[in-house]
């Protein structure tokens, strides 16, 4: 046998460097819809936080600002509200009753037409 040319220094590590690891479900977080260019967002903030984390800097996660929002819902018209639950609670019914009508026709329409293809083959 031949002898190899490339000689190993050390043999194999019995331990390693302590490290960590974050695992994410997909790299789609990474993309710019999650992310905004400011990072003050959440997903921003969040990840800033992992990196940190990552690199022994827990200290710099804890010290980053979290901004806290007030986004308060806006009040709505009486009228308005009426309208928007009439519309959820009629208005899908009567859509969902709409649709089974036309099927109801269109599966009747279909068996006719059926039905006169075969009595005038019977002819």
């Amino acid at each position: 046998m031949k002898e190899s040319r490339l000689k190993s220094e050390k043999e194999i590590l019995s331990k390693g460097k302590p490290g960590k690891i974050f695992l994410i479900g997909s790299s789609e977080i990474l993309l710019d819809n999650v992310l905004d260019e400011e990072g003050n967002g959440p997903n921003s903030i969040m990840l800033l936080n992992i990196f940190d984390y990552l690199n022994n800097q827990e200290d710099i996660a804890v010290m980053r600002g979290k901004k806290q929002r007030f986004n308060p819902i806006k009040d709505t018209k009486p009228f308005t509200r009426f309208f928007i639950k009439a519309l959820n609670i009629g208005g899908m019914t009567a859509a969902i009753i709409l649709l089974g009508i036309f099927v109801f026709i269109g599966r009747r329409t279909r068996r006719k037409a059926i039905q006169q293809m075969f009595k005038k083959s019977d002819e």
